[in-house]
């Protein structure tokens, strides 16, 4: 009897963790969209800043300052009236298609990633002395890609937006284009 309950816990624990869900194994790839280095959409602007509507779920944490156009050809436009920007930063994305993830843009609003982080991702540091309101950026050296557009504001916070640039792109948005440029 106690070789037979021996055998039938042993069958009960191997079955138990062969049944057991890969995506438990790596917490990253479940919050990938958590990620420095990660787009997983886009806030769509027109040249003017007025929002055209979202591509896929943007994991950005823009806070009150507007960047536009999105996509965008060489230059951005920042526009804040509350927020004072004391740098910004640039750091190369990935795009991910995330459709496991629920609320991904509501998620997003309470991810914080350090100066270090950032530091240590970026390619370029623009400091910005002065902040007015608004000022334009030239990314026409940057190849065309995702990124993230990194905002830090005198009082510490820092808030982000996703971007692409595509300098031989003009016209309406290929979503099906941007759809096949992502993982």
């Amino acid at each position: 009897m106690k070789q037979f309950l021996l055998v039938l816990c042993t069958g009960f624990v191997l079955f138990t963790f062969s049944c057991k869900n890969n995506d438990d194994d790596n917490p990253e790839e479940q919050l990938s969209y958590a990620n420095i280095d990660v787009v997983t959409g886009l806030n769509l602007t027109d040249p003017s800043g007025a929002p055209i509507g979202q591509w896929r779920s943007p994991n950005s944490n823009r806070g009150d300052i507007a960047i536009f156009p999105n996509p965008a050809v060489d230059v951005v436009f920042v526009f804040s009236q509350n927020e004072d920007i004391r740098h910004i930063r640039i750091v190369a994305a990935d795009c991910l298609i995330d459709s496991t993830t629920a609320n991904i843009p509501e998620l997003s609003t309470n991810l914080t990633f350090t100066l270090d982080e950032i530091e240590a991702a970026q390619l370029r540091d623009i400091p910005v002395d002065n902040f007015n309101g608004s000022l334009s950026l030239d990314f026409s050296d940057l190849p065309a890609g995702f990124y993230k557009v990194f905002f830090e504001q005198t009082s510490g916070d820092i808030n982000w937006e996703n971007i692409y640039l595509n300098s031989n792109s003009s016209g309406p948005i290929d979503f099906e284009w941007l759809d096949n440029q992502c993982n």
